[in-house]
């Protein structure tokens, strides 16, 4: 059971992502009714300011509940953003767990797996106005309270429920020993009592790779 299973979900999951979609043709791809709305109301100001929340943002892009990606403005795209669909699965997934804004950290790219990048998400739907979901930044990882790539890829499983070293030791292929330091610093850097408590306070923090993007 991961962290948030007992909760009620806020939407329905956001489809599968594609490419980003200028936002003219995207408009004149919906049902004339849709249509109207969309034109009507123009929320590319609103949802600017929403990613100003994430500081040191240096890439952006505005999800649709049918999965189209659009670009936000002010911020340009990333490929970790348009080019890899597990990036806006993971945060549409988290998004329709509850939460208004979720945040999570992953490898920058190939070549150098300890330099990472903190993806963040806000919810930004109004059902019955227009198609509008979700907007997804990249910026720096912020502070990491000296956790290692190794133990956020441990937490990211801690907190997607699998919870014993034997299981998590076999998860990464690595020895239990190793996994049983790296949640010894998990639980001294998150001041947590417990494996239940770290994971709340990893969730909430962002400080965590989730097991489905641990290799970009």
């Amino acid at each position: 059971m991961t962290v948030r299973d007992a909760e009620q979900p806020r939407h329905p999951p956001l489809a599968t992502a594609g490419p980003v979609a200028p936002l003219d043709r995207y408009v004149l791809s919906l049902p004339s009714a849709d249509r109207e709305r969309a034109g009507a109301v123009d929320r590319t100001r609103e949802i600017a300011q929403m990613a100003r929340l994430f500081r040191g943002a240096t890439a952006g892009v505005v999800l649709t509940r049918r999965g189209d990606v659009l670009p936000l403005r002010g911020l340009p795209p990333h490929p970790l953003l348009v080019g890899d669909p597990r990036v806006l699965a993971t945060a549409s997934r988290e998004l329709a767990r509850s939460a208004s804004c979720t945040g999570f950290l992953l490898p920058a790219g190939v070549g150098d797996p300890e330099r990472l990048v903190r993806i963040s998400a806000i919810d930004c739907a109004i059902p019955g106005l227009d198609h509008l979901a979700a907007v997804v930044v990249l910026s720096p990882p912020g502070d990491l309270r000296g956790l290692t790539t190794f133990a956020l890829r441990v937490l990211g499983l801690v907190v997607d429920g699998t919870v014993t070293t034997g299981a998590i030791a076999t998860a990464l292929g690595v020895d239990v020993t190793k996994v049983s330091g790296a949640l010894d610093a998990a639980l001294a850097a998150l001041s947590a009592p417990d494996l239940p408590a770290a994971a709340v306070r990893a969730l909430r923090a962002g400080l965590r790779i989730p097991p489905q993007c641990a290799s970009t």
